[in-house]
C-alpha cells in the first residue's frame, strides 16, 4: 500500500515519470521483491519435511510459486493503474517484465540449499546489479551504444531504466522486453528441474 501512494503521490504531485521509475525500481519494487522472497527460501531439511507431509516436489514449488503470483498481484495491479490513469501506457511493459524476473529470480533462491546465499542473491540482482546498470548508462559516452548482450541484460534487470535510455541499447524494446520475459518464463521452468532432481535427492 506505502508504495502504491508513492507511486500516486509522483504522478499525482510531482508529475515526474523519471522519479517515478527511480522510486520504482531501485527503492521500493526490490524491497518488496526480497520480503516476498524470504518467505519462499527455506533450509533443505525444512523442504524435506514439506515433501513428506505433501509427498509431490510438484505441488512444493508451484505452491512457492503461486504465493509469488499472489504477492505481486495486487502491486502489478496498483502500479498497472496508476499507469492507465496518468496515461503511461508506455510503462506497462518494462513494469511487467521487471515483475516477471523478480519471480524468476526469487524462485531461483527457492532451488539454493543455503538461506545466506540466497539472501545474498536477492540483494544482488534486486538492488546491485540494477544500481550497475545505472551507473552504466550515466558514465556511458555520449552517442556510444551498448552491445547486444549487454542491452539485453540491461533489459532483463532495469527494464524501466532502459527503457529511458533505449537510443543507448542496441535492441529495440519491444525486443528486448520480450526476450526478457521469454528468459524468465524459461528460468522458472530450469529452477522447476532443478528442484525436482535436487528433492529426488532427500
Amino acid at each position: 500500500m506505502f508504495t502504491l501512494l508513492t507511486q500516486y503521490s509522483i504522478l499525482e504531485y510531482r508529475k515526474d515519470i523519471v522519479l517515478f521509475i527511480f522510486v520504482s525500481e531501485y527503492i521500493f519494487l526490490p524491497l518488496y521483491s526480497i520480503f516476498l522472497g524470504l518467505h519462499i527460501i527455506r533450509e533443505s531439511n525444512v523442504t524435506a519435511f514439506e515433501l513428506s507431509l505433501i509427498k509431490d516436489w510438484g505441488a512444493v514449488y508451484y505452491g512457492k510459486l503461486f504465493v509469488l503470483l499472489v504477492g505481486y498481484i495486487p502491486v502489478a495491479i496498483g502500479s498497472i493503474g496508476l499507469l492507465i490513469l496518468y496515461n503511461n501506457y508506455e510503462l506497462i511493459l518494462p513494469l511487467m517484465t521487471r515483475i516477471t524476473s523478480y519471480i524468476a529470480i526469487n524462485m531461483c533462491t527457492s532451488v539454493l540449499l543455503s538461506t545466506s546465499f540466497a539472501l545474498v542473491i536477492l540483494v544482488t540482482f534486486n538492488f546491485l546489479i540494477p544500481v550497475s546498470s545505472l551507473i552504466v548508462f550515466q558514465t556511458l559516452p555520449y552517442g556510444q551504444v551498448l552491445d547486444y548482450l549487454t542491452s539485453l541484460f540491461m533489459y532483463f534487470t532495469a527494464p524501466l531504466t532502459s527503457y529511458v535510455n533505449f537510443e543507448r541499447m542496441s535492441i529495440s524494446i519491444t525486443t528486448g522486453l520480450l526476450t526478457s520475459i521469454i528468459i524468465s518464463l524459461l528460468l522458472i521452468l530450469l529452477f522447476r528441474e532443478i528442484f525436482r532432481k535436487r528433492e529426488i535427492s532427500f
